[in-house]
């Protein structure tokens, strides 16, 4: 129960991370390409998905729950920390401007 417990919390938590990256991306992107930008992410991300999908439960079955969880943990909390730090201020700037 404790593993469903926190899964679920990872995952409304990670709906939530989506949400708000998926309004930062589509603005980060001119807009005569926004939709391919976004497009090649986003199947960038589903590949990268599919290959978790083999990764994640041999990382699970070698070293556990708690080193699973950290490893995303880390790898959302990298993503945070290059996206606060490189990534272009986009808020209270029109699509023109950021273009």
């Amino acid at each position: 129960m404790v593993i469903v417990g926190i899964g679920f919390v990872i995952r409304v938590l990670m709906d939530g991370v989506f949400v708000v990256m998926w309004s930062y991306l589509a603005e980060s992107y001119p807009t005569h390409i926004r939709n391919s930008g976004t497009g090649f992410i986003y199947s960038s991300g589903r590949l990268l998905t599919a290959g978790a999908m083999i990764v994640v439960p041999m990382i699970y079955k070698d070293f556990g729950y708690a080193t699973l969880f950290y490893i995303i943990g880390g790898m959302f909390l990298l993503v945070a920390v290059v996206t606060g730090i490189w990534g272009e201020r986009t808020a209270g700037r029109s699509l023109d401007e950021i273009a």
